[in-house]
């Protein structure tokens, strides 16, 4: 779960990749229970200008001020798009020692000097009622200046309070409309997710949509009302994507084979036995539903770690927890070598992992989802220790040595 990704919102743009990040420095993850504020930004840099946008505002971050990327969690642009650049249970820098408990939300422009306009305060609004919506620990909206040291400071410059009062109305009503545009990166179960609707009810509005085949700028229906949801016969059908256990790990890059699925059956406690497992409608639909809500829940509870250098299931649980990523405790899909015998939460087969990916981005060599010689070296590299290219099944320096980072919420 990615926590301030809603790709639902008009003008709601997942703008992660495309801002420029530190090579090596991370921001802190931290729970998200502990984000109780809000903090309305303003750029100090004219409208229209070069580099006046996030991409700019993120070069500075990371080039001028030595920062891991971009200091807020989103920026509103002038056309109103909403650029997410950080998930908001990351510590960002934006407003000194209270970035542990408020999300950052700068508007571009210098509002010193001239106004935001009407698309940018129509988004802001849209955008403070979803984190309010989605996260009820918000109690709290401050401009820049009104926090501790910062009365001095010329942000964010504007009546935010009067543009949230009057816009609350008029945002609930247009926050999902009753058709939604394509973006990129969409996906049936990223645009219901955390919704009144599920993916069985998008399908069931979209009749004519291919869900594998979605098209950027494509505009499919919103089922706003119960008539327009699918029925309760439906939602138990097999006929639709969004009663597949098989579609639903595929979009979280786990690995879907029969046998990964009759394990984590038995893991969760659907069958007693792999063998017991048939892939049944009925016992995918319940396997489905316990991983949804375990997915949904794992974010919340942080572990705090043995530090034994033993890479069991509760290691990786934190190390997925930490990069950002759907919580299992497994690292799937992975070929036997010297390096995957000696983790305990491995699992065998094809495909590569997820976590395996998102490791190797940020230690910087190829990314293929495997764990093998050349990842772990990096992985010494990064966490001071001896580089091997091996990691000992128990007390191994390398995961001892992850396992103090993850404590610590970084990487």
């Amino acid at each position: 779960m990615i926590h301030g990704l809603f790709p639902d919102l008009p003008k709601f743009k997942d703008f992660r990749l495309q801002v420029d990040r530190h090579s090596t420095k991370r921001f802190p993850v931290l729970d998200m229970n502990g984000k109780t504020e809000i903090a309305i930004h303003h750029s100090l840099t004219r409208q229209g200008l070069s580099g006046s946008n996030a991409e700019g505002f993120a070069r500075y971050h990371v080039n001028a001020n030595g920062w891991p990327s971009i200091g807020y969690s989103y920026v509103i642009e002038p056309d109103g798009t909403i650029k997410f650049c950080n998930p908001v249970n990351w510590r960002t820098y934006h407003v000194g020692n209270s970035n542990n408990f408020s999300i950052g939300i700068c508007l571009t422009g210098d509002f010193r000097y001239e106004d935001p306009t009407d698309e940018q305060k129509k988004s802001l609004v849209l955008l403070v009622e979803r984190l309010k919506k989605e996260y009820p620990q918000i109690n709290r909206v401050r401009s820049h200046n009104e926090y501790p040291d910062y009365a001095w400071k010329k942000c964010c410059e504007f009546d935010y309070k009067k543009v949230l009062s009057e816009g609350n109305k008029e945002a609930s009503k247009e926050e999902l409309g009753s058709t939604y545009k394509v973006q990129e990166g969409d996906t049936f179960w990223s645009i219901a997710k955390g919704r009144e609707f599920d993916v069985i009810d998008l399908e069931h509005a979209n009749p004519k949509v291919d869900p594998q085949k979605l098209q950027i700028g494509q505009m499919i229906n919103i089922p706003a009302s119960e008539k327009e949801k699918a029925t309760a016969e439906e939602k138990e059908s097999n006929e639709y994507h969004g009663n597949s256990i098989v579609k639903y790990l595929e979009s979280l890059g786990l690995d879907s084979s029969y046998n990964h699925r009759a394990r984590l059956a038995v893991k969760n406690g659907v069958v007693s036995s792999t063998s017991s497992y048939k892939g049944t409608a009925q016992q995918n639909i319940k396997l489905l539903n316990i991983l949804r809500d375990a997915n949904t829940k794992a974010e919340q509870k942080y572990e705090e770690l043995v530090i034994d250098g033993s890479w069991g299931v509760a290691t990786t649980r934190r190390l997925q927890q930490v990069l950002g990523i759907v919580v299992d405790g497994v690292i799937s899909g992975q070929v036997i070598n010297g390096v995957t015998r000696n983790i305990h939460s491995v699992e065998f087969g094809r495909g590569g992992s997820l976590l395996i990916r998102e490791m190797q981005k940020v230690l910087g060599v190829k990314v293929d989802g495997y764990i093998g010689i050349n990842t772990t070296k990096a992985l010494q590299r990064r966490m001071g220790t001896t580089v091997t290219g091996r990691i000992s099944r128990m007390n191994s320096a390398v995961v001892r040595a992850m396992q103090r980072r993850l404590n610590k919420n970084i990487f």
